[in-house]
C-alpha cells in the first residue's frame, strides 16, 4: 500500500494500543504441529519470536470493567524481539497487534502478511468478522479532572460534568455506535479516567506505563457477515474491508481533539 504524503502524522500520538483481528468459523487444524510451522516460516521475517498458550494483552472497557481482548487457550503467538508487535493464530481468530503505531500503511502490510499467510493453509474457510480497533490514552500533565479536558477534546464528549454546581465529576464515561455503511459498525468508548486502558503489564511493551488521569479515546471498527451467509476467507477481500474500517476512525479521532491539543501536545509546537 502506497503511503499517503496529506495525512499528518502527529510525533506526539497518544496511541497505546492497535489491534486487527478477523474471526473465522472453527478450524482445529490450525492447532497443530505442522500448521503452525508453517505459520511461523511464513511470517517469522517480521516475527521471529514464536510462543503458544500467552497471556492475553489486556484492554479494559474502564477501569475496574473486564478485558474487551483476551487470549485463546489453544493458539500460536509470534512477537518482534522489542515486544512491541504480535500476531496471533487460533482456531477461530487471526489477530495483529501493535503497540509501536506509525502510520496505517505500515501497520496494513503487517496485517497483508499475516492474513495472506493464513489464506495459504487453507484452514480458514469463511470469514464472520473483521475488526480494527485505536486505543488512545492521552494524559497532560496538570490535568486532573473532567472539567481541565475542556480545551483538549470536543465538548460533545465532555458529558454533564456540572449537573451536581455543589459536587466535581471525578470520572466520565461514554460510548457511541455508528453505522458508516451495511455492514459495518464504528463504537466510540471515551471518557476522563483514571489509571490505564491497555495494562502496562502485558506481553506487548506499552509506550507509557502513567497510572493517572488520562482522557480515553476508543474506536472499534468492524464488520460482520450477513446472517445469511458466511463469504470466502478471500485475503483481497479481507483486506479491502481492513481499508474501509480505517477510514471513519481517522475521522472520529480528528473530530473528537481540539486544535488546542493538536498543537500543544500532539504536534509538541508549545514544548
Amino acid at each position: 500500500m502506497a503511503l499517503d504524503p496529506d495525512r499528518e502524522v502527529y510525533p506526539n500520538a497518544p496511541l497505546q494500543f492497535v489491534a486487527f483481528e478477523v474471526r473465522f468459523p472453527a478450524s482445529p487444524p490450525l492447532a497443530t504441529e505442522d500448521l503452525r510451522r508453517q505459520l511461523f516460516e511464513a511470517l517469522r521475517s517480521t516475527f521471529p519470536i514464536s510462543q503458544s498458550a500467552p497471556g492475553p494483552v489486556e484492554v479494559q472497557i474502564m477501569p475496574g470493567a473486564q478485558p474487551l481482548v483476551q487470549s485463546a487457550g489453544d493458539q500460536l503467538q509470534m512477537v518482534d524481539r522489542a515486544r512491541k508487535r504480535a500476531v496471533t493464530v487460533g482456531t477461530r481468530a487471526l489477530l495483529v497487534q501493535t503497540t509501536d503505531y506509525t502510520r496505517y500503511e505500515v501497520f496494513a502490510e503487517w496485517v497483508d502478511l499475516a492474513v495472506r499467510a493464513l489464506e495459504a493453509t487453507g484452514e480458514a474457510a469463511a470469514m464472520e468478522r473483521i475488526g480494527l480497533r485505536y486505543t488512545d490514552e492521552i494524559r497532560i500533565p496538570g490535568v486532573e479532572r473532567p472539567a481541565d479536558w475542556a480545551p483538549y477534546v470536543a465538548s460533545a464528549l465532555q458529558g454533564p460534568i456540572d449537573l451536581l454546581s455543589d459536587t466535581d465529576a471525578i470520572t466520565t464515561q461514554g460510548l457511541v455506535e455508528f453505522a458508516p455503511a451495511e455492514r459495518q459498525r464504528l463504537v466510540v468508548r471515551y471518557g476522563a479516567a483514571r489509571g490505564w486502558m491497555v495494562a502496562p503489564q502485558g506481553f506487548l511493551r506499552t509506550k507509557s506505563s502513567e497510572s493517572g488521569p488520562y482522557f480515553l479515546i476508543d474506536l472499534d471498527s468492524f464488520w460482520t457477515a450477513p446472517e445469511d451467509e458466511l463469504p470466502e476467507f478471500v485475503a483481497d477481500e479481507i483486506l479491502r474491508i481492513c481499508d474501509e474500517l480505517h477510514a471513519p476512525v481517522r475521522v472520529a479521532f480528528e473530530a473528537a481533539i481540539t486544535e488546542k491539543l493538536r498543537n500543544d501536545v500532539l504536534r509538541g509546537e508549545s514544548a
